[in-house]
């Protein structure tokens, strides 16, 4: 049926992700993907929805934005980034670069470098 409690419960989650993504496109993405599955469980059934996901999670496993992996901090694993992307803190607030950047020298500028004090 059309209205039992798991397609509903679906439809549910769908409506509020769609509206809690902050961008047009990625609300636009995550349709994509979410109609992907959606076909690839309506002909596969269970298999698949896990050949499905497997696929979607290896391509963003393998695919590198910046010399960077979207998975990252958890493809490669780094502990300290991961709680660094988990709990927020203003950005003036922090004095190291996110690890990710590899910069040479990965402590920030000082708020005001025109007037910086005198020592």
């Amino acid at each position: 049926g059309l209205f039992v409690n798991e397609v509903v419960l679906y439809m549910a989650v769908a409506a509020i992700g769609m509206f809690a993504t902050p961008s047009y496109e990625l609300g636009l993405a995550n349709r994509m993907v979410r109609l992907v599955l959606l076909v690839a469980v309506a002909i596969f059934k269970v298999q698949g929805f896990v050949v499905g996901t497997t696929l979607l999670i290896l391509l963003l496993t393998l695919h590198r934005s910046y010399n960077s992996s979207y998975l990252w901090p958890f493809i490669p694993f780094n502990a300290k980034a991961l709680s660094e992307v988990l709990l927020r803190f203003p950005v003036l607030e922090s004095k190291k670069r996110p690890s990710f950047n590899k910069t040479r020298d990965n402590t920030r500028m000082a708020k005001n470098p025109d007037n910086r004090e005198q020592s």
